[in-house]
């Protein structure tokens, strides 16, 4: 999510708009460091009490926002953030317009407070349909993350079939222990996997000795490469064949566009929500249904006996160009635009919006 707020911060701010990140408190991040990266952004921390109650949040934000130049747009990333921002914002004449956009399945999060922002974009079209279970049918706008253009860098793709994972080191999410399993059917066959993710820092360090136990246990430890967490994991990723995912559960599987937009094929679990709009199957990649070791086991047969041809670097690039940054960062100003022309017409841009195309033009709707 870090990297999609730096995206969409860094996009607004160069067509001129100006951003205010706004945590509750100041340990309301678990890393902050890509923060310093951030430009013509201020960043701003509503309470310095250490994990304020929600009356205490809102509070603070009020105050907060009584210095600060009246926000035209509040734009909230999960569902306690949104009751705290549009009880805020309740007390402000014009009343800034509220925006949601929660980055993981409904399933996994409390939802109840999603129907006090006025809007909602939804990343994938997954959570597009829970949205619609929770919200109604009014209000909501696909919206996938946008991806940085990697300026032409394809990664290699070395003799040795070499498997890489990318992401957080948390099995009850990621489930690391199906692709252990999975893998260790060929334990016997020449291949490396290769793991950049933070496996020292908690909470992700019992995840990482329970996973590199499980790998001993399995006989195959000698073939994976713990590189740890790497702020450009693509830069160290250099050389791979193929990316895997394994998730019960994604918002949007970000990790697998990003893959792609570098010439890399994937694998993934068809998990709830996010991967089936990015994984075209027998395409750029494949989709195996979650949890089943079997399915897995039988595509990565395929790969590491060449029975299965990977997709070419140019099909996988081609694949996610709808994903562009500059494309999403232009749909988001135009949203953000609209609402504040039209503050009184609530859901107006929303109603009809696929027949009309005014914004989306049934872009992202074919995804």
């Amino acid at each position: 999510m870090e990297t999609v707020l730096s995206t969409i911060i860094d996009g607004l701010s160069k067509r001129g708009h100006e951003c205010i990140v706004i945590f509750s408190y100041r340990n309301d991040c678990a890393n902050i460091s890509w923060i310093n990266d951030l430009h013509n952004c201020y960043v701003r921390y509503a309470s310095n009490t250490e994990n304020p109650n929600i009356v205490q949040e809102v509070l603070a934000f009020q105050c907060l926002l009584q210095v600060l130049l009246p926000p035209d747009i509040i734009y909230t990333l999960n569902s306690r953030g949104t009751a705290v921002a549009r009880l805020a914002a309740n007390m402000m004449k014009p009343r800034p317009f509220i925006i949601s956009q929660v980055h993981f399945s409904l399933d996994k999060i409390s939802v109840e407070f999603l129907r006090l922002a006025d809007a909602h974009l939804a990343i994938s079209t997954g959570i597009e349909a829970q949205l619609r279970n929770v919200v109604g049918n009014t209000k909501i706008a696909l919206l996938p993350n946008p991806i940085e253009d990697p300026q032409g860098f394809i990664i290699e793709r070395p003799p040795i079939k070499t498997f890489a994972y990318v992401g957080r080191i948390s099995n009850v999410q990621k489930r690391l222990d199906i692709l252990f399993n999975s893998l260790s059917t060929f334990k016997n066959m020449n291949w490396v996997l290769k793991i950049i993710g933070d496996d020292t820092s908690v909470p992700y360090r019992n995840d990482a000795v329970m996973l590199k136990e499980l790998a001993e246990e399995l006989g195959i430890s000698n073939k994976i490469e713990w590189l740890g967490y790497h702020k450009n994991p693509w830069k160290v990723l250099n050389q791979a064949s193929i990316l895997l995912l394994t998730s019960d559960y994604e918002g949007f599987g970000l990790v697998l566009a990003e893959a792609l937009a570098r010439g890399l094929p994937v694998i993934s679990s068809d998990c709830p929500v996010g991967p089936r709009d990015i994984v075209q199957h027998g395409v750029n990649g494949w989709l195996f249904e979650p949890g089943n070791v079997r399915s897995l086991v039988l595509l990565l047969e395929g790969i590491l006996s060449e029975t299965v041809s990977l997709p070419s670097p140019l099909i996988c690039r081609e694949s996610i160009k709808k994903f562009s940054k500059e494309s999403i960062i232009q749909k988001l100003e135009e949203i953000l635009i609209y609402h504040v022309q039209n503050r009184q017409t609530e859901g107006a841009l929303y109603n009809g919006l696929s027949e009309k195309g005014k914004i989306f033009d049934d872009v992202e709707r074919g995804v």
